[in-house]
């Protein structure tokens, strides 16, 4: 990967990245949310890296991150240039609740109850606020709404709707797993 490293602060950046964009002819560049700036030849050093491998673990992530800098480290991150700094950040901060979200066992037993991926209910206001996985209530109240004919829109419980139709084992299970008291 080319990359340039600013001599003065030590940043590295790769030539055309998620967040910035070298332009030699110009004499400028790009950086998100600071926009086109002047191109000060003599402050960027021209460097060659190599490139993360392709089946790389979250760990050998880091460590290229440390590196190399997480700039040029999120582009290898398999996600829309807009999400990869969120990405960046949980990949060094893993959300608190991480290994009951991305479990196999969670994820099939999920899929097996309710014929729909897990990842599908979650609250990404939450996750970028907090960096907490939570379930988006309302989104799944509609679901059981749509799929299971909960009556939404009628007193009762969801919890009440959910032991008749999945069994108390279930529901304590679905409780157990996923809402925190």
């Amino acid at each position: 990967m080319k990359t340039f490293l600013n001599i003065k602060t030590n940043q590295r950046l790769p030539e055309h990245g998620c967040n910035n964009v070298f332009d030699f002819e110009k004499n400028k560049y790009f950086i998100r949310g600071k926009g086109w700036l002047k191109l000060k030849k003599k402050e960027w050093q021209e460097e060659e890296i190599p490139d993360l491998n392709k089946n790389y673990t979250n760990q050998e992530w880091r460590d290229y991150a440390i590196k190399y800098g997480t700039d040029c480290a999120q582009e290898f991150l398999e996600t829309c240039d807009y999400m990869k700094p969120s990405m960046a950040y949980r990949m060094f901060n893993p959300p608190k609740n991480q290994e009951t979200w991305e479990n196999d066992g969670v994820n099939q037993w999920f899929k097996t109850v309710f014929n729909r991926e897990l990842s599908f209910f979650i609250d990404g206001y939450l996750l970028g606020l907090a960096n907490c996985y939570s379930l988006d209530i309302l989104k799944f109240e509609k679901f059981l709404a749509y799929e299971f004919g909960y009556p939404k829109d009628q007193d009762g419980s969801m919890n009440d709707f959910m032991v008749s139709r999945f069994g108390k084992e279930t529901v304590d299970k679905f409780l157990d797993i996923f809402i925190i008291f």
